[in-house]
């Protein structure tokens, strides 16, 4: 199937980044204040701006009409790899999503069952669901946000915390699976 839409450089990028059970005050000192202060300092930066939720802080990244986005992502990439040096070990991989239309997913689907924490929830997306969803007959590819490690040791705290959350939403909200396709979807996943 031939791509349909034009090749378009959107000069814009955010930044999710997962601290299960961390409080908004905690996942602002913690996460977003350092992310935006790296970020900052990046060429042809236009705006930084941010959201901290419990678990979860979001930083938009807007920079200068024309810049080279490919050469962006490698000095993001650089940034956040100091970063996380920093980070205790239960915070996530930072998730960096160009904005770019061909690359966004066609699906994202909240993933979250009774009784899980984040934990045996991020066991269950890696180790069970991901593979059974690339399974499906028109699914290109499948990836998982929010995912935690689990020789990471839990704390009472973080029972049914929220795994990942692309936008500010309740603190209810589960796990995110990104579902890409080779053709147009027209299944549901339940």
């Amino acid at each position: 199937t031939p791509d349909l839409l034009p090749d378009m450089d959107f000069p814009y990028v955010v930044i999710v980044t997962t601290s299960p059970g961390a409080s908004p005050e905690t996942v602002e000192a913690d996460i977003t204040k350092p992310m935006e202060q790296s970020m900052a300092t990046l060429d042809q930066i236009k705006e930084v701006t941010s959201t901290s939720e419990n678990s979860v802080s979001m930083v938009m990244l807007e920079f200068e009409d024309g810049v080279n986005m490919d050469t962006i992502s490698v000095d993001i990439q650089q940034k956040i790899s100091v970063l996380q040096g920093q980070w205790d070990d239960t915070v996530g991989a930072p998730y960096v999503l160009k904005i770019n239309p061909s690359v966004l997913p066609v699906m994202v689907a909240a993933v979250s069952q009774e009784g899980k924490d984040v934990y045996e929830l991020s066991d269950l997306v890696t180790d069970e669901l991901t593979g059974k969803l690339e399974g499906i007959s028109g699914v290109a590819s499948v990836s998982v946000s929010g995912a935690v490690n689990g020789s990471s040791r839990r704390s009472p705290t973080q029972r049914n915390t929220p795994l990942f959350c692309c936008f500010p939403c309740a603190s209810s909200a589960p796990a995110f699976v990104s579902i890409h396709t080779s053709r147009p979807a027209n299944w549901s996943l339940q």
